[in-house]
């Protein structure tokens, strides 16, 4: 399992997204109904078994499982009401699932060791008793067993939900790729990196030519399947420390980072536009589409997101109006051939 440590780093940065609340509540009830179910089939003199082979914690895991239960449940309830945060909320959640996952371990170790006294039993007490003792513990562990393996399986159920959320919270569900949310992130770990080392990196913003057509005339299934191609074919024309993204749409954006990018633009740029005026195979039809590139430098063209992000926005409709299928700077005096390296960054704030 995950070490809850690094787990709660990382909700520090979670986007608020709504949490799958009926997911997780019935996998606590789950976990809540199975340990009372099993309390209620314990029987007095079964108690009396496990305090004297000392594996009693089985009970009060049991009990410990049911009131954390309910305590998440309630949590669950206000944080609709608004009266705890979710951020709070999933820090418990993670929380929690460790000490699930730790009673979990403490049934199953309760378990091995009734089977281990079920052996010393047979060969301790008489052939007639030892007949009475086996099937005794038989039961008893076959019991425990069985319900420790679906408080397993809840417990699954829980971790995946929370694994849903971060997906559903930072990457594109259709292309996989980096999602608009994860990508400002990265831009501004960028701007942090221009002041603090003098770096520079360039911004390519990249819009489809004649999607919407494509969407229009053959269906939506068809330009969903586009993009998805189109994001495979764009990941194949980048470095590995590029971040590509889908910003909506149609539209993607690529950070090409380091002193030295502005080496890579022109080539990266006919890359893509190469790589997208190839036909598509849409099922049993086939596509033609172009791409139009608009591309702005930081700190030259902006020092903060917004403004790279409009300039980069801007130079896409230049290269729109050139006839489309190109790219184009947003300041051509900042174009690849006129960089050099030894440009000083601007003071950016953060």
């Amino acid at each position: 399992m995950a070490n809850s440590s690094a787990l709660k780093k990382e909700l520090d940065n979670l986007p608020v997204t709504k949490l799958n609340t009926e997911l997780v509540i019935n996998a606590l009830e789950n976990i809540k109904t199975l340990s009372t179910k099993y309390l209620s089939m314990t029987s007095s003199f079964d108690r009396f078994f496990m305090r004297l082979i000392n594996v009693e914690e089985v009970i009060s895991s049991s009990q410990n499982n049911i009131q954390l239960a309910d305590k998440l449940i309630e949590q669950l309830h206000a944080t609709s009401s608004s009266n705890i945060t979710e951020q709070r909320l999933i820090t418990s959640l993670y929380n929690s699932t460790d000490i699930f996952y730790s009673t979990s371990q403490k049934l199953e170790s309760s378990v091995d060791k009734i089977g281990g006294y079920t052996i010393q039993f047979t060969f301790w007490l008489m052939i007639p008793f030892s007949f009475f003792v086996s099937f005794f513990s038989f039961f008893i562990f076959k019991k425990i067993k069985i319900k420790t393996k679906q408080l397993h399986d809840a417990i699954v159920a829980l971790e995946k939900s929370e694994e849903e959320k971060h997906t559903l919270a930072y990457y594109d569900s259709l292309t996989t790729l980096a999602n608009r949310h994860m990508f400002t992130q990265i831009l501004e770990h960028e701007l942090k990196q221009v002041v603090r080392y003098k770096n520079s990196f360039a911004l390519l913003f990249i819009d489809l030519d004649h999607f919407k057509y494509v969407n229009d005339t053959m269906g939506h299934d068809a330009g969903d399947d586009l993009l998805v191609q189109v994001s495979q074919r764009l990941k194949a024309c980048t470095r590995e420390s590029d971040t590509l993204a889908r910003f909506g749409g149609d539209e993607f954006l690529l950070i090409l980072s380091g002193k030295d990018s502005y080496k890579y633009v022109n080539i990266i740029a006919e890359k893509i536009l190469s790589a997208i005026s190839k036909p598509f195979m849409l099922g049993e039809n086939e596509a033609s589409i172009s791409a139009s590139v608009g591309i702005s430098y930081c700190p030259m063209d902006g020092a903060d997101s917004t403004s790279l992000l409009k300039n980069a926005d801007i130079a896409m409709y230049k290269a729109k109006t050139n006839g489309k299928n190109s790219f184009a700077y947003f300041n051509e005096d900042h174009n690849s051939n006129n960089i050099n390296s030894n440009i000083t960054p601007i003071a950016v704030n953060g």
